[in-house]
C-alpha cells in the first residue's frame, strides 16, 4: 500500500485463503478445530511472510530474528499452556509470567510506541 500496489495485497490475500482452504479440508476432519485453527495460523503466517519480502522492496524493514524468535517462543509456550487444560490455577499464573516475559523481551519496542504516541499528543496539544 505504501507505493499503491493494491494488486499485491489482493495476491497475498488470495494466496492466504486458498491456503486456508487446503489445509483446513486436510486438517479439520482429522484434528477438529485445532485443524481450523492451526490451518488459519499458516495462512496467517505465509500472508505475513509474503507481504514482508514484497514491502521489503519499497521500505526498509528490520527484525531483530533473535526477539522475533523468542516472541514466538513464548508465545507458543502460551498456546501449550491452554492447550494442556491445566488446573485454572496454575494456567492463570503461567500465562501472566509468560505474558510479563513478553513485556520484558519488548521493553525497548513499547516504549518507543509510548514515546511516539505522547509526542502526537503533545503536538496536538501545542497546536491548539
Amino acid at each position: 500500500l505504501a507505493a499503491k500496489k493494491t494488486t499485491g495485497v489482493f495476491k497475498t490475500s488470495f494466496i492466504s485463503a486458498v491456503t486456508n482452504l487446503i489445509l483446513s479440508l486436510l486438517l479439520i476432519p482429522i484434528i477438529g478445530a485445532l485443524g481450523a485453527s492451526i490451518s488459519t495460523m499458516m495462512s496467517f503466517f505465509i500472508m505475513w511472510l509474503i507481504r514482508y519480502f514484497d514491502t521489503k522492496s519499497i521500505v526498509n524493514i528490520r527484525i531483530n530474528a533473535k526477539k522475533f524468535i523468542l516472541n514466538l517462543l513464548v508465545i507458543t509456550l502460551q498456546i501449550l499452556v491452554l492447550y494442556f487444560n491445566l488446573q485454572v490455577e496454575c494456567e492463570l499464573v503461567s500465562e501472566c509470567i509468560l505474558f510479563i516475559v513478553l513485556l520484558l523481551i519488548n521493553v525497548k519496542l513499547i516504549a518507543g510506541i509510548f514515546n511516539f504516541c505522547n509526542s502526537i499528543i503533545n503536538n496536538k496539544k501545542k497546536n491548539r
